[in-house]
């Protein structure tokens, strides 16, 4: 773990495990860490204080490269992802109240994995991705009840992007990712409500 304090990076306390392809979503004093993957997807979700980082409740099903978003340790929501060795993406979406997580009854639109997540769990934004067709440049917007479709990103499909964790559902970053598994522009693209626009690093 890496904290960045306006001017540079220091190191923080390890994970309690290693771990790839988890969902990570709050702040640099409370966050968590959701599901992930060692050889298949997990349940883990894991809390940050600022100082060090604690085994919250477990997810209700495994997943992994899922979109994250939440505002703390203690509010969060993880949407897509992958469920295991099944063919990739799901729609299924979870969230967690401070004590437990429960399955959101609204899915996605379209089913999805290694997806950008943004804002919270009362209004937020999953951007592109993969799924069983190939790779994505579509975006749905949540209201904290239900999700409708957003303009797409305005570069090439893509995935592994990472996003602007403290955003919202009219305002959001989507940095980097890749087009194919070997092509990883490093592409940079702001959403202002209604539309989304790519920036050209100077």
């Amino acid at each position: 773990t890496e904290l960045y304090n306006g001017t540079s990076w220091s190191a923080q306390a390890n994970l309690p495990g290693t771990c790839e392809s988890n969902g990570g979503s709050g702040s640099s004093t409370s966050a968590m860490s959701t599901g992930g993957s060692g050889t298949l997807a997990n349940t883990n979700s894991i809390q940050f204080t600022g100082t060090c980082w604690n085994d919250g409740p477990s997810l209700t099903g495994s997943i992994s490269s899922t979109g994250a978003q939440g505002d703390s340790a203690t509010s969060a929501m993880v949407a897509g992802g992958q469920p295991g060795q099944a063919p990739p993406g799901q729609k299924g979406c979870q969230q967690f109240n401070g004590t437990s997580w429960s399955n959101i009854a609204a899915e996605l639109l379209e089913a999805r994995t290694r997806t950008s997540g943004i804002g919270g769990t009362n209004a937020g934004i999953i951007a592109s991705g993969d799924a069983p067709g190939g790779r994505l440049s579509t975006a749905e917007t949540w209201n904290g009840t239900s999700w409708s479709s957003l303009s797409n990103i305005a570069g090439s499909a893509v995935s592994n992007c990472g996003g602007s964790t403290k955003a919202s559902s009219t305002s959001h970053m989507l940095v980097g990712g890749s087009t194919t598994p070997s092509s990883f522009p490093g592409a940079a693209e702001i959403y202002s409500e209604p539309s989304i626009k790519t920036v050209t690093a100077t």
